[in-house]
């Protein structure tokens, strides 16, 4: 992908994300979108109370169902999430790490 996050039509490229909310009375949920690289629009996303592989795996099997598809899933991915794809035969390992500084 050589970080070029646009895609010339819509569903070629998705990226995705946990982002942590703090809640007025400290608690803490996370956000799983997944958002397409075509026009930006929301794809599929999934709210839980931990930054773990069940909020990740809930958004993908959203778009699994979704758009009814096996396609290869290409990304950099770490424990869990990577044996759970593997499973079901649809992700493809990035070559080279990416990098986390999202500064």
């Amino acid at each position: 992908m050589n970080r070029n996050f646009h895609a010339d039509e819509p569903n070629r490229l998705w990226l995705t994300d946990i982002t942590e909310f703090r809640l007025p009375g400290g608690e803490k949920v996370y956000l799983g979108p997944v958002i397409d690289c075509f026009g930006g629009m929301l794809v599929a996303w999934s709210i839980g109370l931990h930054p773990d592989k069940r909020l990740t795996n809930s958004s993908l099997r959203l778009i699994q169902a979704r758009f009814q598809t096996r396609q290869t899933i290409e990304s950099q991915i770490v424990g869990d999430l990577r044996h759970t794809l593997d499973r079901n035969r649809s992700v493809r390992q990035c070559p080279r790490a990416i990098d986390t500084d999202n500064a």
